[in-house]
């Protein structure tokens, strides 16, 4: 049994999870918050499996997520997820600042945790 399991049995702890984890650049934190074969979906027409392209894109500098709505059935949920993305040009120094919601969906795996099963930072 992993020691954070009870706490990854809370669905909504899976935002705070999948944020620390894109925030801290750690691969391997990333893809523990998604299930195998997750698909990520950009803009329109750009939607790829979990890995094969980078989530956070160039510049990337933090994530800030805050969980809006959890809606729940069985192994299935839902997360409405306001985001605060910050990004920095390396050329000129400048920063910017976008934001939006994310509309992403979730699995319980047997063992109890949640992972992202889509990932559409585009939103609803």
């Amino acid at each position: 049994m992993r020691p954070d399991r009870e706490i990854d049995e809370k669905v909504g702890y899976l935002t705070q999870r999948f944020a620390e984890a894109l925030n801290s650049g750690d691969p391997v934190l990333l893809a523990a918050a998604f299930e195998p074969g997750a698909i990520v979906a950009g803009p329109p027409g750009n939607t790829s499996l979990f890995g094969e392209q980078p989530l956070a894109g160039p510049g990337f500098e933090g994530l800030d997520a805050q969980l809006g709505a959890v809606l729940v059935a069985d192994d299935l949920a839902i997360l409405l997820v306001n985001w605060t993305m910050s990004t920095i040009d390396d050329e000129v120094g400048e920063r910017t600042v976008a934001r939006g919601r994310s509309c992403d969906i979730a699995r319980r795996s047997a063992d109890g945790a949640w992972g992202v099963a889509v990932d559409n930072g585009a939103g609803c």
